[in-house]
C-alpha cells in the first residue's frame, strides 16, 4: 500500500463536521483514512456541499499544492446532482443550493443572509432555467473533467456514492476505475438507514463516529486492493 502524505476529502455533511449535528473533527471517515497513513488531512467537505464546489475546492486546493501532487489521496463522496452554488456580487461570496425545490434553497438563502431581492431572483430562476436533466448534464461534465484531471497529473483519488444511490445518467465518459462500490449497500447513506446503530440518532441519518470507522476501514481496504 502506498504511503501518502497528503488525504484531502470533498463531499457534503456525509463527509464534513461544520456543523453542530455532525460528528466532531477527528472523527470521520477521512481522519481515520489520513491517520492509518499517518498524512496530514485537509477536510474541505461542508453541509450541503455540491459537486460543483467539490469541483472547485478540490481545483483550488491542486493549484495552491502542485509539489504535493504525487504524495496525496484524494476521496470525493459523491452527493445529489440537484445541488449547486451560485456567486453573489453582492456579499462576494458563493451560496450553496441544496436542490431545485423551494424549501431548500429559500431556507439556503436565509442561512447565509440573502436579501428579499436575491430570493426573488432566485425564484425566478427556478422557474425559468432549472432543469433536473440539466443538471446532471452539468455533474457529468464535472466528473468527466476532474477525474481528467485527477489522472492526467496523477493524483490517487476515490470517488463513491455518499448521499445518494449511484446515479443512472451517468455519461459513458465518467471512469468506474477508482468509484468505490460497497459489495452489500448502494451508497454510504444506504449503509445508515439500514443500520439503525450507525445513526447520529433514530431521527438523523448522518453517520456517527461508527459508521465513520466502518466506511474508512472500506476505503483502506479498497486502497489495498
Amino acid at each position: 500500500m502506498k504511503k501518502y502524505k497528503y488525504v484531502v476529502v470533498g463531499g457534503d455533511s456525509f463527509s464534513a463536521t461544520d456543523a453542530g449535528n455532525l460528528v466532531n473533527p477527528g472523527e470521520t471517515y477521512g481522519d481515520v483514512v489520513a491517520n492509518h497513513f499517518g498524512a496530514k488531512f485537509y477536510n474541505l467537505a461542508i453541509s450541503g456541499g455540491s459537486l460543483q464546489r467539490m469541483n472547485r475546492k478540490i481545483l483550488e486546493w491542486c493549484s495552491k499544492d502542485i509539489d504535493k501532487f504525487e504524495d496525496t489521496l484524494i476521496i470525493l463522496g459523491i452527493t445529489t446532482v440537484d445541488r449547486f452554488e451560485i456567486w453573489s456580487n453582492y456579499q462576494k461570496a458563493w451560496y450553496r443550493i441544496h436542490g431545485g425545490w423551494e424549501e431548500g434553497w429559500h431556507d439556503d438563502l436565509i442561512a447565509a443572509g440573502a436579501g428579499r431581492n436575491i430570493i426573488k431572483s432566485m425564484k425566478n430562476y427556478f422557474i425559468n432555467f432549472y432543469n433536473y436533466n440539466a443538471q446532471i448534464t452539468i455533474a457529468n461534465n464535472i466528473l468527466i473533467g476532474l477525474q481528467s484531471f485527477l489522472t492526467l497529473n496523477n493524483i490517487d483519488h476515490i470517488f463513491f456514492d455518499a448521499l445518494a444511490p449511484p446515479n443512472k445518467g451517468w455519461n459513458n465518459l465518467v471512469s468506474q476505475e477508482n468509484w468505490y462500490k460497497n459489495s452489500e449497500y448502494k451508497s454510504m447513506i444506504d449503509f445508515i438507514e439500514k443500520n439503525r446503530d450507525m445513526r447520529l440518532s433514530e431521527e438523523d441519518f448522518h453517520p456517527n463516529k461508527k459508521a465513520h470507522k466502518y466506511w474508512a476501514g472500506c476505503l483502506l481496504e479498497y486502497i489495498n486492493e
